[in-house]
């Protein structure tokens, strides 16, 4: 499986240009200005030999090679240092926001449990929903391969304007249908489900994410939907009923307590 890099500028004139750079079977990308570079970021923010990223025995790592800096998930990268790098992973370059993901075709595993996608990748209607605040009800799409990123700052793609929630407070990320939410190194942390968490966690569609005062839910409406994405979504035995699947349960027992006390009083 490749991998793949989006650029979105988030900063000056460039705001809202976006570049995807396919990596295919490469193993190494460098990041810069030049035009002798692998991924160019034409601004003058950017050195002209920035960053770059490389596969090795041990996994992927980025490294810092020019005099500005480099923002690995919010955090200044060392200069000349590799620094061990991971699918997801969200970096900025001068006015560029990125992020390093999967690059799913049809016929790949995905990365739970080496898992074949059956029948090819399905179309997605996912979106990031606002439960509660001022921004209720207001939604974010977010396709199969995207990262969304979350926090205060007018430079995230969901911006929530709480006191409690930090410039760059967290990020979702859909990976081939799996979705993941992880915390930034924010002050307050994010939960799911009402349980506080730190890191990268894995929740299902449904599940309720706290972000700061607000909350959060992913819904989507899949086509097709067969046994096999089910299991990518979580959606099979080894998870727990929900609400309404317990409630349907508890129908079904009063419907047949109340059989039985029908049957009884006939007999009586």
């Amino acid at each position: 499986m490749g991998m793949k890099i989006i650029a979105k500028a988030i900063e000056a004139t460039l705001v809202g240009q976006r570049l995807e750079y396919s990596m295919g079977d490469k193993d190494k990308v460098v990041i810069g200005r030049s035009s002798a570079c692998d991924l160019v970021l034409n601004d003058p923010s950017v050195d002209a030999v920035h960053a770059c990223l490389e596969k090795s025995e041990n996994g992927w790592t980025v490294e810092r090679m020019g005099l500005e800096d480099v923002l690995q998930n919010g955090v200044a990268l060392p200069h000349g240092l590799c620094i061990p790098a991971s699918p997801g992973d969200d970096f900025q370059i001068g006015v560029y926001a990125l992020t390093f993901l999967p690059e799913l075709k049809q016929g790949d595993d995905d990365d739970l449990g080496g898992f074949s996608n059956p029948g090819g990748i399905p179309q997605w209607a996912s979106s990031v929903l606002v439960l509660n605040g001022p921004a209720s009800g207001s939604s974010i799409e977010i396709v199969e391969g995207m990262a969304i990123s979350i926090g205060r700052s007018q430079d995230c793609d969901l911006v929530l304007d709480d006191v409690r929630v930090s410039r760059r407070h967290a990020r979702i990320v859909n990976r081939g249908g799996a979705f993941w939410i992880e915390d930034l190194q924010s002050r307050n942390g994010v939960s799911i489900n009402s349980k506080k968490h730190k890191g990268r966690r894995r929740f299902y569609p449904g599940d309720v994410l706290g972000v700061g005062h607000y909350r959060l839910k992913v819904c989507l409406n899949i086509k097709n939907l067969d046994e096999g994405w089910a299991r990518v979504l979580g959606m099979h035995g080894s998870r727990k009923p929900t609400v309404s699947h317990q409630g349907l349960v508890f129908g079904l027992l009063c419907l047949a307590v109340s059989l039985i006390a029908g049957v009884s009083a006939v007999l009586i």
